[in-house]
């Protein structure tokens, strides 16, 4: 009997005896649609299981809210969880959310790109000018560096400026040229006439190894420990949410779950979110540990840790 037949016929695995509450790092991302899908169904609860949002809008952020105590989980890049272990944090992954990379670069439509342009070319013409990163320092910006980098580009040569949670408005206003975000950034650029995406590196068209998976479930090795039943039931609840959004019967109801969840009321670019990012969430939340090796190596070159973070020293593997 498949899993999927062992839910119908018996309901859920990992059902935990007493309610229980996560307290989880959220943003208003569409990376965060498996969990909304999983909270918004009712799959979460159908494990006993609800959660309590501390809104972040960084990998620094997130960061600092699992230091301070005020998450038990937390959803962050590889590359900004690589220097936590560096620096001696006992932070473990335990559920890749996002097969794909998270991030994506968008060019200003300032900047004229002659058709069939190669990524680096692109690269060559946009060498000089201001890049907006979510936040100095942490994974957007590790992701422009190696742009400019492999494309034969000095990276010191570009001007990189924090621009939050909101990589448009800058661009618009003329203070960035390019920016490497994610969405909805990516999609309302492109539907509004703002920038467009001259390569999409979620799609591997960007320098060689850059097409990282785009986020994990994460959190301190010693509440991993203690609680495998509910890391279990949550794991379990995002396949389940995964399978759901795959199923084109409930497409309309998903959309109406980002909807009510994303900072903005755009229905077109909304459909265009659920219908792309639906197909790039894992469908188990197997950790891609081959991946995350040359991660690791790109990270100490980039000089984000001081030695080498493989897989054996974060990926923490669920005996659910």
């Amino acid at each position: 009997m498949d899993e999927d037949d062992a839910m119908e016929d018996d309901g859920p695995s990992h059902v935990l005896a007493e309610a229980t509450t996560i307290r989880l790092t959220c943003a208003p991302a569409i990376s965060a649609l498996s969990f909304w899908v999983a909270r918004d169904t009712g799959i979460l609860e159908s494990r006993n299981l609800s959660t309590e949002c501390v809104q972040i809008g960084s990998g620094p952020e997130t960061a600092a809210a699992m230091i301070a105590g005020e998450v038990e989980i937390a959803s962050n890049i590889y590359n900004n969880v690589i220097p936590l272990v560096d620096s001696g944090l006992d932070v473990v992954a335990f559920h890749q959310v996002q097969d794909a990379q998270l991030f994506d670069i968008v060019v200003s439509n300032e900047i004229e790109i002659p058709d069939g342009a190669s990524w680096d070319e692109v690269m060559a013409l946009l060498d000089g000018t201001n890049v907006g990163v979510v936040a100095r320092g942490a994974a957007a910006e590790d992701v422009a560096r190696i742009l400019v980098e492999e494309a034969g580009l000095d990276p010191e040569n570009q001007t990189y400026i924090a621009v939050g949670l909101d990589s448009v408005t800058p661009m618009v206003g003329g203070e960035i040229q390019w920016t490497v975000t994610f969405d909805p950034n990516i999609t309302l650029a492109v539907l509004n006439g703002v920038g467009t995406r001259p390569f999409q590196i979620q799609l591997d068209e960007g320098p060689p190894g850059l097409n990282w998976p785009g986020l994990a479930t994460t959190a301190s090795r010693a509440w991993i420990d203690a609680n495998q039943d509910i890391a279990c039931a949550w794991s379990e609840s995002l396949n389940d949410a995964v399978r759901y959004l795959n199923d084109p019967a409930n497409f309309d109801e998903v959309v109406q779950i980002a909807s009510d969840n994303l900072p903005f009321d755009n229905p077109e670019a909304i459909e265009v979110l659920v219908d792309n990012y639906r197909t790039l969430m894992s469908p188990d939340g197997e950790i891609d540990t081959a991946i995350i090796s040359s991660i690791g190596e790109l990270s100490q070159s980039l000089g984000k840790s001081e030695s080498l973070i493989g897989p054996d020293d974060f990926v923490y593997d669920l005996a659910c």
